[in-house]
């Protein structure tokens, strides 16, 4: 992935193109403006048949609003 500033962007763009499987890991895991894209994007993907695994850290979210299906 490239700098921070597209890194959303980027990991939408993956989703969106994803076939087989999409699986993610993240340290914090927060809904907010920036990450919503993202998120709003796995939902088509298990739609069309893909696999989606997050995995997040349990202590890393714990002051921070996190996305739980």
């Amino acid at each position: 992935m490239s700098g921070y500033d597209n890194l959303i962007e980027e990991l939408e763009e993956k989703v969106n193109q994803a076939r087989e499987y999409v699986y993610v890991e993240f340290y914090i895991l927060a809904m907010d403006d920036a990450t919503e894209p993202f998120f709003q994007a796995l939902e088509p993907a298990v739609q069309r048949g893909v696999i989606v695994r997050v995995l997040f850290d349990a202590w890393g979210h714990v002051s921070f609003r996190i996305f739980m299906p």
